[in-house]
């Protein structure tokens, strides 16, 4: 089944953003380098947690729709676009190249749109409605897409410069 391996992927690279945010989280800690605490959050956080929210969501909300998982394609776009947007931004932020942020951040914001279409294939195969549960995904969606335009923004004026 395509959502298990998904899935997995997803669970697989979640795991592999984590293990660089406890690195960078480690290395900062022991020697304190320019907006280090903000990198092992940002890997922690969007790398790893949401990640596995997002697809974990969408399979949940799949599951319990008893619909059909979106088509292979978008699964596996979803998947890499929200991967290929995190690093870009964690590459293009340290040196604070702000375009590269920006083009970082419309990746994810792109990947966002296609987790926003998978959740409307699954509505279109589902044989039960779960009305909280694709509210909360909603949210997610929308509060991940408002910390994308927000953190996009605070980039080039964070705190503590």
């Amino acid at each position: 089944m395509t959502g298990d391996r998904v899935v997995r992927a997803c669970c697989a690279a979640s795991a592999a953003f984590v293990a660089a945010g406890l690195v960078v989280g480690a290395l900062n800690a022991l020697s304190l380098f320019e907006r280090g605490w903000w990198l092992a959050s940002y890997l922690l956080l969007v790398g790893g947690a949401s990640q596995v929210l997002l697809g974990g969501g969408q399979f949940l909300v799949a599951a319990e729709r008893r619909a059909v998982w979106p088509s292979r394609s978008l699964s596996w776009t979803q998947l890499a676009l929200w991967n290929i947007g995190t690093a870009a931004v964690a590459v293009a932020e340290r040196p604070r190249v702000l375009p590269g942020v920006a083009a970082g951040a419309a990746i994810l914001i792109v990947a966002l749109v296609l987790f926003l279409e998978g959740l409307r294939q699954i509505g279109r195969t589902a044989r039960r409605r779960t009305a909280a549960l694709e509210r909360g995904y909603l949210a997610l969606l929308a509060g991940l897409a408002g910390c994308v335009v927000l953190g996009t923004f605070l980039t080039g004026d964070a705190p503590g410069q």
